[in-house]
């Protein structure tokens, strides 16, 4: 019940009033397998169903806040449950206009753009200066995560999945949806360094929102 009443109080106090109609509309769909689920958090779309640690996530991590690893899984079975139409895929996997340009696409540019925006063409000069900046793993953990789709260099500001993963078309998109929603709802300061580097991607992810709301 300390759980719940958690999450409850972080969605009514969210200013975005996107993610809060998101979460509040699938809330009921959403399917929980295993709350005491201590190997690491993860949605499967096989089961159709989030494994979590809810001790733990109401307590935060170095790299999460209070709750944010529930709400990033969650949202994963949101972006899974919103795409009704085309069961099995992700909401976040469809492509955004009729051309066929697609939620990564609009990642690489915006990364593209901010990189040469600093004065930067190396990746890894690029990455030796954000690591300059002094930002903790709770501020930079999900904007690492994109990194390593954008740079291939695995663990870029010391968080994520490693270059590997993001080797699977769509997972890059996957994550990045979760890591906006969860993070406008639990991590503000995470969701603003995602919106200062990837501000069209973020956008399109709020589109994809509000079609299904």
């Amino acid at each position: 019940e300390i759980f719940k009443q958690g999450m409850a109080d972080l969605l009514e106090n969210s200013p975005n009033e996107d993610a809060r109609a998101l979460y509040e509309k699938y809330a009921e769909e959403c399917i929980c397998n295993d709350d005491s689920y201590t190997k690491g958090d993860y949605f499967s779309s096989m089961d159709e169903g989030i494994y979590f640690n809810a001790k733990a996530d109401m307590k935060g991590d170095t790299t999460h806040k209070p709750y944010e690893s529930a709400f990033h899984e969650f949202g994963h079975n949101i972006d899974y449950l919103a795409n009704g139409e085309r069961a099995g895929q992700y909401l976040s996997n469809v492509p955004i206009n009729e051309d066929g340009k697609r939620l990564q696409d609009l990642i690489k540019m915006d990364y593209e753009g901010y990189k040469m925006a600093l004065g930067f063409q190396s990746d890894r000069e690029f990455i030796s200066d954000l690591k300059s900046w002094g930002l903790s793993k709770l501020e930079r953990g999900s904007v690492s995560d994109i990194l390593e789709y954008c740079t291939g260099i695995d663990y870029p500001l010391g968080v994520g999945h490693g270059a590997e993963y993001h080797k699977s078309d769509g997972a890059s998109e996957r994550q990045f949806f979760t890591e906006v929603v969860s993070s406008a709802i639990a991590n503000k300061e995470s969701y603003e360094f995602m919106y200062e580097i990837f501000p069209d991607a973020v956008d399109a992810v709020w589109k994809m929102v509000r079609s299904v709301i």
